[in-house]
């Protein structure tokens, strides 16, 4: 079954309700009606009996004499789980295979038929090109595979993002050996690693496990100097030499200086040296230029610098070896946390042109989590706030003790009689509170005034409540958005692609004079490197601010769905914001990001004058 007829499938039960035609199932699929019409044939004959029927003059809909929507709901999950797993090992196999692999052996293998097999390789070369690995099908050869080493390591160990499907690569490799064979692994490493003096887990063990089968099975001459630590040489020795004495492997002395280095990687088992001095100053560098794109003070908080240093430090042993580890969170935390792990690319971007440190979306997304629980942290913004009253200290008391059980991040900073108010300098004071009428000519303009009853009612309490709010949670004001052009389009043919998005962006900016020629390729760049995919049938593309004029959002609506990278989209963001309007991009990215599925099928089914009102709405919020 091919994932179009995936698509097919789960479209109708969407609409078991309702009968949908031709057209409407050729406009989601992205089709020809003919191309509809044998598909449906397709799977009543080969997938599910009779699964769709079709009534002349209304359409197609889900035969529910048959099936019902929760019964067939399991039995696709279930088909999509085999096939998904399907996907996975025939990835597997082409990316540790040395050797071309015929498509009679696939089709032999997987039991698959020549459509099935083309599908599933289209899926997986366009996942591979992230990687920089090349998937050729060569003429009475076969498929074959190319790139560099390290890059094809780093792509098994991502197999997992080829569905979404909560899946183990770490298992499934492990998986593809012998279990005695197994066995007799893990014990020869847990034994040495214990002789040694070297406490673990199952784990630990597990990972190096996996290192040593991708490295035995794509053994591979290098150059490179992987030893690190002496003692950690000596250990993986010990275990090669055991591991080939008992299973009559043959792995040579190349694969015990490459596991040397994970072993030393693990246990923390090397030096720096002087490259200390470089790590730190990356660090510093790092934290100012988040500072810049998030507005927050990182430099205070010493905690995510000792965390950082920690985690960095490691990190910089793998990276310049290129080696790079997988994280099973990255996709998680790019949807929760998408505005975080922008402004990260975009400070690891920049300080890539000197320092020469290639980070991918895995070890930007390991940062995030550190500099996402900064600010969760430190979120709260301090409120520093003055109080005048005309009655006197035992009123003034009062107040400021009830003021202060309002919310722990408030701060009195003093109490003054009206008459000082005029002369009084108020350098970061956020609300002054007065128990009478007082002239504001006197009081800065970015200050909150608000006037309360000297017994301070429930009333006056929820006046510096929402007050409070915000200051601590500033929405975009109506005129915030003003610097933005905002433009909505729809009406595409069902033909339309990724790319045909950016060249239209590309048109519409270049027509308002709003970038240079650079920016769009910085944000074909961003793509490649992490797609902008944040869940929920919604993509943000967006490149370097740098090199925008004029911020422009322009918003794709799309009636049927277009494939970004893996994913399915059908509402696309393309945000060119200008370096000044850094804080309007965070609230964006923001609120967007909080569209559910749900919110974006009712949109999308909006005209655009009113959908175009309903999304400014949403990202003022």
């Amino acid at each position: 079954m091919l994932n179009r007829h995936v698509k097919l499938i789960r479209l109708i039960l969407k609409n078991e309700h309702h009968y949908l035609n031709a057209d409407e199932i050729a406009s989601y699929l992205n089709v020809s009606n003919r191309t509809v019409r044998n598909d449906i044939k397709y799977i009543n004959s080969e997938v599910y009996s009779e699964l769709i029927v079709s009534v002349k003059g209304k359409g197609y809909q889900l035969n529910k004499t048959r099936y019902t929507k929760q019964a067939l709901e399991q039995l696709l999950d279930k088909q999509m789980i085999n096939e998904d797993n399907n996907l996975i090992k025939l990835a597997y196999q082409l990316l540790m295979s040395k050797q071309s692999v015929t498509l009679n052996h696939i089709a032999e293998q997987f039991m698959l038929s020549k459509n099935e097999i083309n599908d599933y390789i289209r899926r997986i070369q366009e996942w591979c090109d992230t990687y920089d690995v090349t998937l050729k099908i060569v003429k009475k050869k076969g498929i074959t595979v190319s790139g560099n080493e390290m890059n094809i390591r780093n792509a098994i160990l991502h197999l997992n993002q080829l569905t979404h499907h909560d899946v183990s690569i770490e298992d499934f490799i492990i998986s593809e050996i012998p279990k005695a064979h197994r066995e007799v692994m893990v014990h020869s490493i847990t034994m040495h690693l214990n002789h040694h003096g070297i406490q673990t887990s199952q784990i630990r063990i597990q990972q190096l496990l996996v290192h040593l089968i991708i490295i035995y099975k794509r053994q591979h001459e290098s150059n490179e100097s992987w030893v690190i630590n002496q003692e950690a040489h000596g250990i993986a020795k010990s275990i090669i030499q055991d591991i080939n004495q008992k299973l009559k492997y043959h792995l040579n002395e190349e694969t015990s200086r490459l596991f040397s280095f994970f072993i030393s990687y693990y246990f923390e088992k090397y030096e720096l040296g002087f490259n200390q001095i470089f790590i730190q100053s990356y660090i510093d560098r790092l934290i100012y230029q988040m500072n810049i794109k998030v507005n927050v003070d990182f430099t205070q908080d010493k905690l995510l610098r000792e965390n950082i240093y920690s985690h960095f430090s490691r990190t910089y042993l793998r990276i310049t070896k290129n080696i790079y580890i997988n994280n099973p969170l990255t996709e998680d935390i790019k949807r929760q946390y998408p505005f975080m792990f922008n402004a990260l690319y975009e400070s690891v971007e920049y300080l890539e042109l000197d320092a020469k440190i290639n980070l991918n979306e895995d070890e930007i997304a390991f940062l995030a989590l550190h500099f996402q629980s900064s600010l969760d942290r430190n979120m709260q913004q301090k409120v520093n706030i003055v109080i005048t009253c005309y009655y006197g200290l035992g009123i003034s008391s009062l107040l400021e003790a009830k003021i202060k059980n309002l919310n722990d991040n408030i701060t009195i900073v003093d109490t003054l009689n009206i008459e000082e108010v005029p002369n009084y300098t108020f350098s970061n004071i956020d609300i002054l509170i007065t128990t009478h009428d007082i002239d504001d000519s006197y009081i800065p303009k970015d200050v909150h005034i608000i006037k309360v009853t000297p017994l301070f009612s429930d009333e006056d309490k929820s006046k510096i409540k929402s007050t409070l709010k915000q200051i601590q949670n500033p929405i975009i004001k109506n005129d915030a958005l003003s610097s933005v052009e905002v433009t909505v389009q729809s009406d595409f043919d069902k033909s339309l692609k990724m790319i045909d998005i950016f060249k239209e962006s590309k048109n519409t900016l270049d027509k308002q004079h709003a970038i240079t020629h650079d920016y769009i390729e910085t944000a074909l760049e961003r793509e490649k490197f992490s797609s902008t995919y944040i869940g929920n049938l919604i993509a943000i593309p967006h490149g370097n601010p740098e090199y925008v004029l004029k911020s422009n959002v322009m918003i794709y609506k799309l009636n049927h769905s277009i494939s970004w990278k893996q994913y399915e989209v059908k509402l696309v963001f393309f945000l060119a914001i200008a370096k000044d309007d850094a804080s309007i991009m965070k609230n964006i990215i923001h609120n967007i990001a909080q569209l559910t599925e749900q919110d974006v099928h009712h949109l999308i089914k909006l005209d655009d004058e009113t959908f175009k009102q309903k999304i400014i709405e949403h990202i003022k919020k």
